[in-house]
């Protein structure tokens, strides 16, 4: 089975407000970007990655890159689109043509771990499609107007989606087809394959897989990457919170 890796990296990251592609903001000294790829190249049954880019960032993308990655596999950039769907479909058409499953991952969740692209590839290769999820643990209410709320789902139904989902190429490459004939826009690049009437499995993703959006998420997954590392962290212990002495 050949699988490949698509990685849209295509986004100006507006709402970091930092003036660039967050995927190329360092954390814990190289770029998120590489984080990303390094977990996918750690990957044993991916056999090739595609990384949409903008054209600006397009000479940022050098074996420099690849080399702080640890990258050993097959990688090729390639200029995305104005949107992520346009941008994986760049990489859809840049991938090889023998390729029998695409898993696609956000640039931007570097926390992604090992296990959780394997599981999702080995799901979507029995069932066809699946997606990393995990369940809400907040409640959430629905708003038809943004000025008060309508319903309220029960939370047990309510799942968090992320990335990596994977999906077999045939069905991935329907799905890009038929947005593409209809203008249909997804929110996700399940719904493309949900467009089709198709099942999309869940594969057991974490709350630690963060999508880093804006500056609070960058500290959080330096936090994150330091207690991985068992780095102690300083969680401002507070007095009240400390054991009661003898005396």
């Amino acid at each position: 089975m050949h699988v490949a890796a698509i990685v849209p990296a295509a986004g100006k990251g507006q709402r970091m407000g930092m003036g660039r592609n967050k995927a190329f903001l360092p954390l814990q000294g190289k770029p998120i970007l590489a984080h990303t790829l390094s977990v996918l190249s750690a990957c044993s049954v991916i056999d090739e990655i595609v990384v949409a880019v903008s054209e600006t960032d397009l000479c940022l993308c050098n074996q420099t890159l690849l080399g702080r990655a640890g990258v050993t596999k097959r990688c090729k950039f390639v200029v995305g689109g104005p949107t992520r769907q346009e941008s994986v479909r760049c990489c859809l058409d840049a991938a090889s043509s023998e390729t029998d499953l695409f898993v696609v991952h956000d640039a931007v969740r570097p926390l992604v771990t090992l296990s959780m692209v394997e599981s999702v590839i080995s799901l979507a290769a029995q069932r066809g499609a699946a997606v990393c999820a995990v369940p809400s643990k907040d409640t959430v209410r629905m708003s038809d107007d943004g000025v008060f709320f309508s319903c309220t789902p029960d939370r047990s139904t309510v799942w968090l989606i992320q990335t990596p989902q994977a999906f077999a190429a045939d069905l991935f490459r329907a799905g890009h087809d038929l947005a593409t004939r209809t203008g249909f826009t997804g929110t996700d690049d399940a719904s493309l394959v949900e467009a089709l009437d198709m099942r999309v499995y869940i594969a057991e993703g974490s709350y630690d897989n963060l999508k880093i959006t804006t500056r609070e998420d960058l500290v959080l997954a330096d936090a994150i990457l330091k207690h991985r590392k068992g780095e102690e962290l300083d969680v401002g212990t507070r007095d009240d919170d400390r054991e009661p002495s003898d005396n």
